[in-house]
């Protein structure tokens, strides 16, 4: 009987271990994080993007991210970097290895 006790008693400790760090996630994923990452803007006079965030100097926010995807239009190409699901993300395009366009969902 002592021996079932403790295998229920432990059986039951991993699941709650489980459900928290399934309904945690990623915890980087806030709205105070999404709001530090900086984007570049377009300058008036030379056209050129200025500022904006590294690739690495974002993975320091968020953390390495989970999926990627990129797209070329006429020969310059942009790579969508995601942190998270479908229902709670943050999404960062990057040009140049600049951080050109930030978007989320579910903060």
């Amino acid at each position: 009987m002592k021996k079932k006790t403790h295998f229920i008693t432990a059986l039951l400790c991993i699941i709650s271990i489980g459900i928290v760090l399934v309904a945690c996630g990623n915890s980087k994923l806030t709205m105070a994080n999404f709001n530090k990452i900086e984007c570049a803007t377009i300058s008036m006079t030379t056209f050129q993007y200025e500022g904006g965030m590294t690739l690495n100097e974002v993975k320091d926010i968020l953390g390495e991210p989970d999926n990627s995807t990129s797209s070329s239009v006429m020969g310059y190409t942009a790579i969508a970097y995601t942190w998270g699901d479908e229902k709670k993300n943050i999404i960062v395009s990057f040009y140049n290895n600049k951080a050109i366009v930030k978007t989320q969902v579910g903060l």
